[in-house]
Parts: C-alpha cells; structure tokens; sequence
C-alpha cells in the first residue's frame, strides 16, 4: 500500500501535457490534474480497495468537439489541448473532463467482465452513470465549451503581433 505522498508521486508521473507551451502553465496544469485524480483514487480505495492509477495525455485532437476520451485496454485518459487554451474552460475540463474520463475507467475497472459479455459496450449507461455519482458529479455525457473559430484566431493573433 503507497502513502499518499508516493501515490501523489505515482499519479504525476503518469500525466504528459503536450501543445502548451508555457512551461509554467504546463506545471500548474498538471499538478491541478494530479490533486484531482489524487482525491478520486483516494476515495475509490476506501470504497474498493484498489487505484485506478491512469495514465494521462494531454494533446490536441484532430476534433474540435471532443473534450477528452478513454482508452479502457491502455487504462488512458486523453485529454483535448485545445480546451486548456482558453482560460474560461481549465476549471470545467479539470473538474468535469478529467473526472468523467476517470470514470469510464473506474467503471470498467469495476464491471469489465459485465461489460465484455455485452453485444456492444454501453459508454454512458447505468454503471457510468453509478461511477459519476459516487465522484459526486452529474452524469453528463456532452460539454458546452465552444472553441474559437481558426479564422478567428489567426485574425485574433496578427492583430496581437501587429
């Protein structure tokens, strides 16, 4: 059994943050996620009797919707860079994204052999859903964040070098 301090160690070493490029924000970014992956882990030990220890990524995605995904066979969370960009939407992806990403493993950690015995692996359903309430969040499957149009950005960045 780890005390909190190597689990905290454990779980940071785990978390890689591409396409930022301040240094700093990368720090912050990633401590940010290790704290909230530290009090869900915590939380399931006490519960199950186990970590879920996932190994996060951090990159842009080729989408401009999707905000994060799971890996169930790699025990992955990835995130979407693109979202911790733009400062009004850190706070949603760390607590929410983050978290719902979490619990699709967590479920799966949980229910595998259920799940494996289905015709078709049902991402959103009833023990999701279970896993979401016991991380104390609401089981939504679709985020509101919006991204900024590239034609927008690009306009947004000349005009800031000019």
């Amino acid at each position: 059994m780890q005390n909190q301090e190597q689990l905290l160690n454990s779980i940071s070493e785990k978390i890689t943050i591409a396409n930022i490029s301040n240094l700093d924000n990368v720090r912050q970014l990633r401590g940010c996620f290790a704290e909230k992956l530290f009090q869900a882990e915590k939380k399931v030990l006490r519960c199950y009797g186990f970590y879920v220890l996932p190994t996060v990524k951090a990159y842009s995605f080729r989408s401009n919707k999707r905000a994060g995904q799971c890996r169930y066979s790699k025990n992955l969370i990835e995130i979407n860079t693109k979202f911790l960009k733009i400062p009004s939407h850190i706070d949603y992806v760390i607590n929410q994204t983050l978290l719902h990403e979490y619990a699709h493993l967590l479920n799966w950690h949980l229910h595998r052999d259920e799940l494996l015995s289905m015709k078709r692996i049902p991402h959103h359903g009833k023990t999701w859903r279970q896993c979401m309430r016991f991380l104390g969040l609401e089981a939504n499957t679709y985020h509101n964040m919006k991204l900024p149009l590239c034609k927008d950005v690009l306009h947004y960045t000349r005009n800031e070098v000019l």
